[in-house]
């Protein structure tokens, strides 16, 4: 039973984004039609400005973004289901409000 992921692991926001909202959704699945409830975790460099809901993958900023502070956040998605365990690194790109 093995996990893949179908999120992309690269993706764009803008610029001040309100705190608790939504910037890139993880989304994994069985490779071969298995059935079971996949559980998301996030670590990496910034996986402490970030927060992710561990049944619906939604990967959310603790506060607004600013490109001035922040310009990519890197972190590491879990998908993990019993023994089964898929990591995917993902980038978010921050873009400039010019």
């Amino acid at each position: 039973m093995a996990i893949v992921f179908s999120s992309s692991s690269t993706a764009s926001i803008r610029e001040n984004i309100p705190a608790n909202t939504a910037i890139y959704t993880a989304a994994a699945a069985f490779d071969a039609g298995e059935s079971g409830d996949i559980r998301y975790s996030l670590s990496g460099a910034d996986a402490s400005l970030l927060t992710i809901d561990e049944t619906t993958g939604v990967v959310s900023v603790n506060e607004s973004t600013d490109y001035e502070k922040k310009s990519v956040y890197d972190f590491t998605v879990t998908a993990s289901y019993e023994t089964s365990t898929e990591l995917l690194d993902v980038s978010i790109n921050v873009q400039d409000a010019i």
